[in-house]
């Protein structure tokens, strides 16, 4: 039995309830409550922190390396690459306009190195198209461009070739989910974590939700749980391993890095270097919900770093950890409204940094025209 002081710490009918507090979760409100201040939001997370890929993530404020684009379009064609690529975009002018002063946000740029000469040659075929399809957004006529010179100034080895992306840039991310969790709490959106969600039940007027300290009612109810969703909404778990070194005096970068057609990245962190990824050279293994580093991957990102990467540099490494992704099928993220009780924002593809701010305020729009 709850006391009457307990029930007033816990969750309660609201009208809409948002479960996940991580990215996805935290922008979806964020908007809501802008557009309908008068709602009764609430977010509810089973971790005492954003965990997920949300807090474990690399910091990235990136949309679309060369390479990525180009597999993209293999998979899903032009339209739907360059439609995502977009939103991507947009998800980042909205983290700027909203945060950008107390984030530690950086317009760095992001540079993709090259090993594979057809590879490259692939990639600059379609950075015409590519530049011409976002300077209608970025007023920016070389979105991309040729920066093979930088090699050398970075003093990286056995890469022939890179292409900037001039739009992209880094975060903290932790600072980012603060900054959102205290603008919801300041504005009346209540966050409850460490309550686990168990079920729920749609009847002609509310949602019956269920956790793991009781059942509450809720006029809307949205999933925002990334990797960690229903199975029904067929969600593949994607682990991304990443290390941070000790700081290294005298860095000859300082930017945004993508390598292996994205699959591995790394950046600055101050003087420190942090490097992640690398899940392509043992999928099977890294197609998990786990939260784990392994021996094979945090060997290949050590190696990498001290051979090609900071070959002149010797360094320690400080810290290891890794966060879950979340993949689907088609490779395109779900945000819908799958009936007048219940949402979806969720497969995110390893780009929630920037798709679930644009996504949130989809979504959020479309929740509050119901």
């Amino acid at each position: 039995m709850k006391s009457i002081w307990e029930s007033e710490l816990l969750p309660q009918s609201s009208d809409v309830t948002i479960i996940g507090a991580g990215f996805s979760g935290l922008w979806t409100a964020f908007f809501l409550h802008n557009a309908n201040p008068g709602l009764n939001i609430q977010l509810i997370d089973k971790e005492s922190i954003p965990k997920g890929a949300s807090s474990r993530n690399a910091g990235f404020a990136c949309f679309g390396s060369t390479s990525e684009l180009v597999m993209n379009i293999e998979t899903m064609g032009e339209e739907k690459t360059l439609h995502w690529a977009l939103e991507r975009y947009r998800g980042i002018r909205l983290i700027k306009k909203h945060f950008s002063e107390t984030i530690q946000y950086q317009n760095c740029g992001g540079y993709e190195l090259f090993d594979d000469e057809e590879l490259f040659e692939k990639c600059t075929k379609r950075i015409s198209n590519f530049n011409d399809f976002f300077e209608n957004f970025t007023e920016d006529k070389t979105t991309y461009e040729v920066s093979d010179k930088s090699i050398q100034k970075f003093n990286f080895k056995g890469f022939q070739h890179t292409i900037l992306n001039t739009e992209e840039g880094s975060i903290n991310s932790g600072l980012l989910l603060k900054e959102l969790h205290n603008h919801l709490l300041v504005n009346g959106v209540k966050i409850y974590r460490g309550i686990k969600f168990v079920d729920y039940s749609v009847n002609n007027s509310n949602v019956s939700v269920e956790t793991s300290v009781g059942e509450f009612k809720t006029k809307h109810f949205c999933f925002a749980t990334n990797a960690f969703s229903p199975k029904s909404l067929n969600i593949t778990p994607g682990r991304g391993q990443i290390l941070l070194t000790k700081p290294i005096e005298n860095l000859p970068f300082n930017s945004t890095f993508h390598v292996d057609k994205g699959y591995t990245y790394f950046r600055n962190v101050g003087n420190r270097i942090l490097i992640g990824g690398g899940r392509n050279i043992a999928m099977a293994a890294e197609t998990t919900n786990e939260y784990a580093v392994t021996e094979t991957i945090q060997n290949y990102l050590e190696s990498l770093l001290r051979e090609r990467i900071l070959p002149n540099h010797k360094f320690e490494v400080e810290n290891r950890w890794s966060g879950i992704m979340g993949f689907t099928e088609t490779h395109e993220p779900i945000c819908e409204v799958q009936s007048p009780h219940v949402s979806v924002i969720a497969g995110m593809n390893g780009m929630g940094v920037a798709l679930a701010p644009r996504l949130g305020e989809v979504l959020a729009g479309e929740i509050g025209n119901l």
